[in-house]
């Protein structure tokens, strides 16, 4: 939900935080140019299901400060007006392209969660994008597993997702007064929250649900076809993985770290992180990036 901005002072203002007055220059369909700086030390930033270019300005400020190119993907659906995608590999086909036209040396690919897995599958389908990927920074992105597939749970995904827009427009005092939106269709869910609202916020609100529920189906679809392939993932030796967690135990780091090499990176380094808010987690961790 970082896509959405609200006012703290009576929950007004719901809004697509790209309305704001932006520094990145788009140059595709969808990638964006944030700064000119040493083509050499590139990075590339995809945002998780629902996120846009904006999610990553004040980042994209820093590396640019510093003589770092950088380029944000943004998904369809979020601020383009197209239909959002909802298989991995569509959005591997889309995007890939995009980036062997536009970037003229091998970069870090860095994706927030949902965009960990696309450049995960950049590399495993061959030619990291033309040789426009050097390494995999995933940020709060569990290894999608060759095991067991998750619970299909998009009845729970819809309750968090429509009480945290109840919790950022109304404040918390409605967490304990709304329906159980497991068993509410969409819709009656979308008119639900709405109340009190004006007709963009209604919109944006749809919008990005809409997004949202496409990149889960999509991020299930991919567990389920990596099971099927099992094994025949490629080696990735050449190219190393940071992966920056929210671990619960060292036994946490320790199997997402197997779950990593065993979709082909020789030795993923892993590194806990604290903070939620990939903004703060990625300054922090400049210089792995």
């Amino acid at each position: 939900l970082l896509f959405v901005e609200s006012s703290r002072q009576g929950g007004q203002n719901i809004r697509l935080a790209s309305q704001n007055e932006p520094r990145w220059e788009q140059i595709d369909i969808n990638l964006s140019f944030c700064g000119k700086g040493d083509e050499e030390r590139a990075v590339v930033f995809v945002p998780g299901g629902g996120g846009g270019v904006e999610q990553f300005q004040y980042v994209t400020d820093i590396l640019r400060r510093s003589g770092r190119a950088a380029y944000v993907i943004h998904h369809d659906g979020v601020t383009n007006g197209k239909q959002p995608l909802d298989t991995i590999e569509a959005m591997v086909d889309g995007y890939r392209p995009q980036l062997v036209k536009h970037i003229d040396a091998p970069a870090v690919f860095c994706g927030y969660c949902l965009g960990a897995w696309v450049g995960y599958e950049m590399l495993r389908t061959g030619g990291n994008a033309g040789g426009k990927i050097r390494n995999l920074v995933a940020i709060e992105a569990v290894p999608p597993q060759l095991s067991l597939p998750p619970v299909w749970a998009i009845d729970r995904y819809r309750y968090l997702f429509f009480r945290a827009i109840l919790s950022r427009h109304f404040g918390a005092w409605r967490l304990n007064d709304h329906p159980d939106f497991t068993v509410m269709s969409d819709e009656k869910c979308l008119a639900y929250v709405a109340q009190d609202m004006d007709e963009q916020d209604i919109a944006n609100i749809s919008l990005l649900w809409n997004c949202e529920r496409a990149h889960y189906v999509a991020g299930h679809k991919y567990y389920e076809r990596l099971i099927e392939r099992g094994a025949a993932h490629r080696a990735l030796g050449s190219n190393q993985l940071y992966s920056l967690i929210r671990a619960r135990s060292d036994e946490d780091i320790r199997k997402q770290k197997k779950q990593w090499a065993d979709l082909g990176f020789e030795r993923p380094i892993m590194k806990r992180i604290s903070a939620h808010y990939h903004v703060e987690v990625l300054s922090e961790n400049a210089d792995l990036i």
